[in-house]
Order: C-alpha cells, then structure tokens, then sequence
C-alpha cells in the first residue's frame, strides 16, 4: 500500500495562528475544512455507523477475519494489545465512504476518522476512548497509521501476491527475486480468500433484499471480465511466450562499462508486476503487449457475476452483483467462472442459466468450462466464434446419429444450407433476413425430447422429430403415427432422400436414444441458437452486465484509479467489495424507490443508434458507404491534384472523377 500521505505540515503550529486568525477575520474559509485538508466534512453520525455497523456484522467479517488469522498463526501464541481500530470499525468506515463515492485512500479512511465521526458515533464505533492530543496534525496522523496497521493486517491475510519495496518501482532483476520468493503454499492457502471476503460483502447485500424480490430471482446470472487500472502505469517488458514462463525481453542501450561500450538491459521500473498491459481496444483480437504503451493500461481483471431477470419481466427483482473476484489477465478464466458459480451454490442460490460471450465459448476448453456447467445443471446462453475454432456448422461428433449444430441436436438429414447458415451470414453469403429465415426453418428438424424430465444421472431421451404424436418432419424412414394431426394447416417439410444416412444410425431405428449429461458438450446451450428467444435473453443479459459495468466505471469510481490508490492485486479487491456492495445498495435502493412510486421499466428499450442504425453492436451491422466531408480548402486541393494527375497522363487516356478517397492510376494502352 502507498504511503503517500497529503498532510498540511504546520497548518496547526504555533506559527501558523496569524495565518488561522485571518482566515477567522474573513470568515469565508471554514476551519473545520483546513482541519480535513481539502477532503470531505460531512458527519458521519450515529444513524450511518449503526447501519454501516450491521452490514459488516452481517456479512460476518470479524470471524472470517479471526479463522484466517487462526490458521496463519497456528502453533504461534497471541501477543500485543488488542488494536485501537478494530475490523469491523474500519471496514465499516470504509463501506460508508464508498456508499458516498469518496476516494478510497488510506488518507479519507483516517480523516473521516479524525474529523467527521460524531461523539456518539465513536462510541458505535467502539472508538470513544481514544483522546485527543490538542494538537491536530498529531491526531490526525495518528489516525492514519492506526488505519494503516489494520489494513496491512488485514490485506496480509489475503496477500498471495506480496512484494516489498514497491514506492518507487523494480527493475527486473529485482522483480524476478520477488517472484520466486513466493511461497506456492502460502499462495493457496491465501489466493482464496480475496474472493471469499468480496462474496460475503455481496451476500450480505443480496440477503438485503426483501425476500419477495429474493424469491423472484429465477437463476439467471451473466459474467464478464472488465479490466481495473491500476494507480501506477509503469509497464513492464513485452514477453516472450514462446519461452517458458514467457519473461519480459528487456530493451538494450549502448553505454561505456568500466571503460568499454557495451549492450545492457535498460532499466524499466515497475510498481505492480502482477498487473498486465491490456489494450485499450477491448476489441482488439491481439491482446499482448506488442505496440505503443499509449494503447494500453495496466491493470488487473475482474471477473463479474450479475444476477438477471427475464426479459419479459424486467421488475421482477434488482439486477445485482453477486459474485465477483479480481486476478491477472490470461490466469484461469475458466477456474474463476467455476469458483464464481460454485460460490453463489455454496451460499444456497440456485444458479439455472449463465449467460457469456464469445471469449468464454472459444477460449475455453470444454473440460475447463462447459463439462462444470454441465455437471452443475446449469444451462448456457451464449454466444459462438467462426473460424478455425470450428463452432459453427456441423461439428465432428454426433450422437447416435444426431447432428451437433451450434448448441442443438438435429436430424441428420437436416440441409446442408441450413447447417451452414450462421457461417454463411458472418460471410455476408446471404443477408440477414435469409439468415433468420433459416434459423427457423431449422427448427423442425431439431431432435425433440421425450416426456420425463432427466433421470437420476441426468441422462435424457431424444427421438427423430419424424416420430411421435406431433411430428415436425416426414421421412420415408419413418410411419407417420396414427394420432398425429392430418390437417393441411400444418406444415411438416419432407426429409429430402438423397440426405439419408446410408447406414442409418439408433436415432433413424429406434423410438428414442439416450442422450447422457456429458454427450455433445462441443457448442450445447439451452435455448435455439439464434432464435427469437434466443436473441431475446442473450442480448438482454449482455446489455444489462454491460450497462452495470458502464454505472461501475462511470458512476462508482472503479475506472478512476487515482481513487483507490492502494498498491497490490490483494489490495485492490480488498477495495472492489466495497465498491460493489456500495453500487449493490445503491442499486436496491433505486429498485425499492421505483416499485413504491409505482415506476414501470419498459419490457423492450432500443437505444436510438440502434433505432436509426448508428451502431456497430449488432448481430450483422450493416452501414452505408461513408466518406468524409470536404471543406472549402478540401475541395481546392482536391482540384488541384485532380488537374495535376490529368495533366500528368498521355493523351488520350482518362482516369475517371478524382474523388477525396484517392484516385485511379493510368493504364497504358492494350498495344504498347
């Protein structure tokens, strides 16, 4: 943590007092405010520390606290006196001032302490006996390593990633030693607990809720990933990932060394290397470090878990944060989603659907993300990426005949236009509306299930959708059942011949095949890709993790480092709780305040770029041809190289209108 420290030297000295009496005599400048160096005075009084108080009781951190330090110091005997600052107090403290919106600094944490908490308030806080000195500056200070002391106490409990010396920075050699003096034991055991502190902060602002809306909750849950800057921007090296542990390759510079020139590593220091360079561009396809350091920020990543409503029923309950953890880019995406689930289990919430982009269905191996959510019963809505990652179309395997195709099982006569739809659209090979057409013309051919819900191992029966009572297909492999409806205004697309399995597999011969839980994990998702329900849930989960993400950066100070200003991954999860929670209870709040006023949010709110076709955020954006516009002096410039590239030319050859985007070059004439 940074020890930078804002204090007004001699602001209260003797020497000061003529200063103070003028400021008295003009009587425009408040004392109380010098007092707070600039920061806010606003008091904080009984009825905020009791409520502050019960949160953090709530969320039981004073015993997860004391288990931690149990198991740290086990064998070890407990000595020094109790610490003036107890946990609860100070995270109490913190949690008001990021319900405020005030920076999380070491700095506010001791001033609201010195200066704002009311004399009955101290005695909530367990504080009252502390005296003051008459000398405020002394006070005031001594505040701030009270505040310190707890902190680094309680962040060392959590701290798998310590480093020493990080005020000014390491260079590499140095940086390297503090790696490799990490204890990897000591890194499980503590790695942990930052998402286990986070999650009881959350929890405790879940179980807030009144308990019709905690009821209303029907398991959705979308996660992302968001990068959090840190305070420092000192980057390292770029990497080399095709050597093992990927070091940083450090740039050279020529200097004289004991009377020679000579090639040496160039210094770089580095406050946080546990941070990573991540661009700007989030959607940039290349996130390494490999361009101007201009184009990227060091930061930490975020792994956020928001609970959803239907889209059909947008006040059913607040959307909230409900799990969350902070790690490096690039380090076990999949084991942090698993965790994040497992987590919201653990506490008694059932999970039914999770809802992700792209990024979690082609970068993560199915062993690491899908077959979990699989075994965990939990649905996926999400999307898929073309290419060489083969999830769309037909993928290799099937079952028991059965086509996987983007997430469903189908017939396997299905056309092959209809398997090949989604590519054929992301090529722009057919337009959109032929595209959506096909989704729905695909749907008869899709495998449908028998009735009966999954068995005691999760395995469930599919039949050819030419079978049964209701059938969606005809096929000549195939007797139509004798109840099915006969009546023309049914429409059941026959299986074309050329399109049946010479060798027709269990699913063409029997009335139903078993699908076990872990068959045709490849691209599987509950809903029909594509469809209407489809597009309805996915882009609502997508928009409202993005929309809370937008209110976090913007609203609730996570993307303005300088106001968290505390060095460490453990740190600064150790202040994302409290951001969360804080924006959890502004959320609920809000949500409260709507339903009682009687406030109906709109079941379908298209953002006006959208309407008028101003957005790239869509399934297959399409926009006219665009160039720019030319002022006057574009236009005569323009003239002026039109006139200079015709004169430039032999006679008898044109090139065409120049325009602003550039011209035609000449062409010789066939007989030259």
């Amino acid at each position: 943590m940074s020890n930078d420290d804002d204090i007004l030297d001699g602001v209260f000295d003797e020497g000061a007092r003529a200063i103070m009496d003028s400021m008295r005599a003009i009587g425009l400048i408040d004392e109380q405010q010098v007092e707070a160096a600039g920061r806010k005075t606003t008091p904080l009084k009984r009825r905020d520390i009791r409520r502050g108080t019960k949160r953090i009781t709530a969320a039981r951190i004073e015993s997860m606290v004391a288990g931690w330090r149990a198991e740290d110091n086990h064998g070890k005997h407990a000595g020094g006196r109790p610490p003036v600052l107890s946990f609860t107090a100070l995270c109490t403290v913190v949690l008001l001032l990021a319900e405020e919106n005030s920076p999380l600094l070491i700095s506010d944490i001791a001033s609201a302490l010195h200066v704002r908490v009311t004399k009955k308030a101290r005695e909530e806080l367990g504080i009252a006996n502390v005296k003051k000195t008459g000398n405020p500056k002394k006070d005031y200070w001594n505040w701030y390593m009270r505040v310190k002391r707890s902190l680094d106490v309680l962040i060392e409990l959590m701290d798998a990633w310590p480093v020493d010396n990080r005020r000014e920075g390491m260079l590499l050699p140095e940086r390297e030693r503090q790696l490799q003096k990490r204890d990897p034991l000591m890194q499980a055991v503590r790695a942990p607990r930052s998402s286990l502190f986070i999650d009881a902060l959350l929890d405790m602002s879940m179980r807030a809720v009144p308990q019709q809306y905690q009821d209303a909750w029907e398991g959705g849950v979308s996660v992302d990933q968001t990068s959090i800057a840190t305070y420092s921007q000192l980057m390292p090296w770029k990497r080399d990932h095709e050597l093992p542990g990927s070091p940083e390759v450090p740039d050279e510079v020529y200097v004289e060394v004991d009377g020679h020139m000579k090639w040496v590593p160039a210094d770089r220091p580095v406050v946080e290397p546990d941070a990573t360079p991540y661009p700007l561009d989030k959607s940039r396809q290349n996130k390494d470090f490999d361009g101007p350091a201009s184009d990227y920020e060091q930061s930490f990543a975020a792994s956020l878990f928001l609970s959803v409503t239907d889209p059909k029923k947008p006040d059913a309950h607040p959307q909230l944060i409900v799990a969350a953890s902070l790690h490096q880019w690039g380090r076990s995406v999949a084991e942090r989603t698993v965790a994040g689930i497992d987590s919201l289990l653990e506490r008694g919430w059932a999970v039914k659907r999770l809802t992700a982009d792209r990024g979690y269905s082609a970068n993560i191996s199915v062993d690491g993300f899908r077959r979990p959510m699989a075994e965990r019963g939990i649905g996926l809505v999400i999307d898929y990426k073309g290419g060489r990652t083969g999830q769309l179309g037909v993928q290799k395997q099937t079952v028991h005949g059965l086509l996987e195709i983007e997430g469903g099982l189908y017939c396997p006569a299905t056309p092959v236009d209809l398997r090949t739809a989604t590519d054929d659209a992301r090529e722009r090979r057919i337009s959109p509306r032929e595209y959506f057409k096909k989704i729905e013309a695909r749907k008869p051919y899709l495998a449908r299930q028998r009735s009966g819900g999954p068995d005691e191992n999760g395995a469930i029966r599919l039949r050819c959708p030419a079978r049964g009572k209701s059938p969606t297909v005809t096929c000549t492999l195939v007797e139509m059942h004798a109840q099915a409806s006969k009546s023309p205004d049914i429409h059941r697309p026959p299986i074309d011949e050329d399109l049946v399995p010479g060798h027709p597999d269990l699913v063409c011969c029997q009335d139903s095949v078993k699908v076990e839980w872990d068959d045709a994990l490849t691209t599987r998702q509950e809903l029909h890709y594509a469809s209407d329900e489809w597009l309805s849930v996915f882009g609502h989960d997508r928009q409202s993790m993005e929309g809370f993400n937008s209110y976090l950066k913007n609203n609730r100070n996570l993307g303005d480092a300088s106001k968290r200003r505390m060095r460490g991954l453990a740190a600064q999860a150790f202040l994302l709780g409290f951001i969360l929670t804080a924006a959890n209870f502004a959320r609920i709040n809000k949500f409260l305040h709507d339903r009682a006023a009687g406030v109906v949010t709109p079941i379908h709110r298209e953002r006006l770029r959208d309407r008028e076709g101003r957005s790239d955020y869509k399934r297959f954006p399409t926009k006219p041809q665009r160039r720019k516009g030319m002022r006057t002096v574009d236009k005569r410039n323009a003239a002026k190289e039109a006139a200079k590239a015709a004169s430039a030319l032999p006679a008898g050859i044109t090139n065409g209108q120049p325009t602003a985007l550039g011209r035609r070059r000449g062409r010789r004439p066939a007989s030259e």
